[in-house]
């Protein structure tokens, strides 16, 4: 993963799926596992909600959406578009979609 080793990257998801507290070591580990999260979220075959919930407990944490504005700020930086993909329809009509 880039910025770290893969043994860094394992031993953050750990801590993730265990720790929510103390919350600076919580945003420390998901900015390290940043790129492998959005790799897993933007891979061909596209995650259900479930999926990327059961990966990434701490985004259901209280201060979860914290995390989840902060990944916007990196992916500016490393030319990731989180929103890749997304988009949404009311009746027949396309509303906001991004490719």
């Amino acid at each position: 993963m880039y910025g770290v080793t893969d043994d860094e990257y394992k031993e953050a998801m750990s801590c993730l799926q265990i720790f929510s507290e103390p919350f600076s070591r919580v945003q420390e580990l998901w900015r390290k596992t940043a790129r492998g999260r959005l790799s897993f979220i933007h891979s061909d075959d596209v995650p259900a909600l479930v999926d990327i919930l059961q990966a990434w407990p701490r985004i259901s944490d209280p201060k979860g959406y914290l995390l989840v504005r902060n990944e916007f700020g990196y992916c500016c930086m490393c030319g990731f578009s989180i929103l890749r993909g997304f988009g949404f329809t009311v009746g027949a009509r396309t509303v906001y979609s991004v490719t």
